[in-house]
């Protein structure tokens, strides 16, 4: 149990080393950028958001790509080790899917309707 915490806190600590490197580029490449919007008046707090958006906007696409081909290589390896998988894997997969659906029926209900309202007050029909 702690190698795989060592590993997985290795894992961790090169995750926020890299998105803090795609920060620090982009925040390089727009130096002057920044320093321009600041110069006219632009609040701190403004400033940084556009950073952050921009980052995530690079950083996501990475993450995303990285969790898919871990999915896919936990798969491969699965089917390779002798004895993974079968009857306690399959009633996690149940559960898993379950806590997925009441998790989506849940923001589907913290949701507020949409209704179009015409001029006049009438639902329209969509």
């Amino acid at each position: 149990m702690g190698l795989f915490i060592f590993f997985a806190a290795t894992a961790l600590l090169l995750a926020v080393v890299g998105i803090y490197g795609v920060l620090a580029c982009v925040v390089g490449q727009r130096t002057r950028e920044i320093g321009i919007r600041v110069a006219l008046g632009a609040q701190r707090s403004d400033v940084l958001l556009n950073v952050l958006s921009r980052g995530l906007r690079l950083a996501l696409p990475g993450a995303l790509l990285g969790l898919t081909g871990a999915w896919a290589v936990s798969r491969l390896l699965q089917s390779q080790l002798f004895g993974i998988g079968g009857h306690r894997s399959a009633h996690l997969r149940r559960q898993r899917a379950a806590a997925a659906a009441r998790c989506a029926a849940r923001l589907l209900r913290a949701r507020p309707p949409r209704r179009q309202h015409q001029p006049d007050g009438a639902l329209r029909s969509e």
